[in-house]
């Protein structure tokens, strides 16, 4: 089941294409996936629940936007 708590904003020292699409777009961009830790450390993991989270949400987004329904 999804946390039903508010999506929050964080720096992380990272590289994302978006930081391109958005200073030289000028385009604006989401980066949306896990929650991470010690990310490129050498202990970096993600926590399991939320990559499920987000499989599911990718999931229904582009169901949604290519228009299917559910099945009755």
């Amino acid at each position: 089941m999804c946390s039903a708590s508010p999506l929050q904003s964080f720096t992380t020292p990272g590289y994302l294409d978006g930081r391109v699409y958005t200073n030289y777009g000028p385009m604006p961009t989401l980066t949306y996936g896990p929650r991470s830790f010690d990310i490129h450390a050498f202990d970096e993991r993600v926590h399991i629940e939320s990559v499920r989270n987000i499989t599911k949400t990718i999931a229904l987004f582009t169901a949604e936007w290519c228009g299917l329904e559910p099945l009755k």
